[in-house]
């Protein structure tokens, strides 16, 4: 396993947050929970220190997981940092397609259990996203 790592986490949805903080708990990582997209920006705006990646829903009533995406993408000071698109509805490889396009690193399926977010987890902040570039196949076959 990869060092430990610092991680937003962006969801409305406070099971499905929880299932996610329990998983980086789990996984030895960081972790920092936001309710809505507007506030991991505010923070990743005036936070000191930066997370190593981000995770956000893309359904979510205040703002969109694809908006969000795009003020992180429009700030310099953040274009390295890779984020994460989490959507548990299905695959359509023209949304697919968009928001790899828009800056979006990787898509992942929302996990159903407890065993699949670790996995998930544990293969996306195992990554080498310094040369992992993303296609809209990756996520058809899966």
């Amino acid at each position: 396993m990869n060092e430990r790592q610092y991680i937003y986490y962006a969801d409305d949805d406070e099971d499905d947050a929880e299932f996610f903080s329990d998983a980086a708990a789990e996984l030895g990582h960081g972790l920092e929970l936001f309710s809505n997209g507007k506030l991991l920006v505010e923070t990743l705006c005036n936070s000191v220190v930066k997370p190593d990646i981000i995770f956000i829903d893309l359904h979510m009533p205040q703002s969109t997981g694809s908006k969000i995406l795009q003020e992180i993408r429009d700030c310099t000071d953040f274009k390295l940092i890779p984020v994460i698109l989490i959507t548990g509805y299905s695959k359509n490889s023209t949304e697919i397609k968009r928001y790899l396009d828009a800056g979006a690193n990787y898509l992942l399926e929302k996990p159903t259990s407890h065993q699949e977010y670790i996995n998930s987890l544990s293969k996306i902040l195992n990554m080498d996203w310094k040369t992992y570039k993303a296609s809209s196949d990756d996520f058809l076959s899966a």
